[in-house]
Order: C-alpha cells, then structure tokens, then sequence
C-alpha cells in the first residue's frame, strides 16, 4: 500500500532535495515550503493547483514559468535564486517575493 499525504502543509525546508518529482501528486497541499535546498527544476509543482502559500527561496531556479498554473497563490516567495526573469508568473504581481 502506498502512503499519500492528505495534509495541507508540508515543510521541507534544508533538506538538501534536488528533485522535487515525488512532491507532484500531493494537490491536496495549500503551503509547502522548500527553501534552502539544491531545487532547479519546479515543473512538478505546475500541478499543485490548491497551493496558497509556496516559498522557494535559497534554490536554484531559475525559470519560474511553470507556476503560472497555480492561481491560487498569494504569497510566492522566490528570492536569493539564479532568475533569468524576475517576472512573477502570477497575478497580481505582490504575489511575488524576489
């Protein structure tokens, strides 16, 4: 039997995690914190569409596009990453913490 979370917060903040694809699947999270680890790639989040709160900060991103999808955002915290854009992918843009 495979375990899913059901919770609605999940911090995984420095945990020295690369990738995030097993973090896709969780649609029931409203806030998930993954800063401070060794992330460049958040196209598994793109999914996540009920997440409120997501904080990135401390990573290696450096395209944020897709998190366009998750309008459901209101606090998108994106700073100290290596961005090629500082575009907030989502409105309104005070969403986004650089």
């Amino acid at each position: 039997m495979q375990r899913v979370c059901v919770c609605p917060e999940l911090s995984l903040i420095i945990n020295d995690i690369g990738d995030i694809t097993p973090l896709a699947n969780l649609t029931n999270l409203t806030n998930l914190l993954l800063s401070h680890n060794d992330i460049a790639d958040i196209t598994p989040l793109a999914g996540l569409t009920n997440l409120t709160r997501l904080e990135l900060y401390n990573n290696q991103i450096a395209d944020v596009t897709p998190l366009a999808s998750l309008t459901n955002l209101n606090w998108l915290g994106l700073g100290a990453n290596p961005l090629s854009d500082r575009t907030c992918p989502v409105q309104p843009e005070t969403v986004c913490k650089f």
